[in-house]
């Protein structure tokens, strides 16, 4: 009995750890499309400007 109570605590404590890694993983996908979408903005900004020389 104390070796299921034992496996269950285990298994929780896992299970919120997968939970936080995925929250931190999709955090971290936002913060890349907003990168992206900033960088694709400087890219129509770099084309706009005349080329100075």
């Amino acid at each position: 009995n104390k070796m299921i109570e034992e496996e269950r605590k285990e298994m929780e404590r896992l299970k919120t750890k997968l939970y936080e890694s995925e929250a931190r993983g999709k955090h971290l996908e936002n913060i890349l499309e907003a990168k992206d979408k900033d960088l694709g903005r400087l890219r129509e900004v770099r084309m706009d400007l005349p080329e100075i020389i």
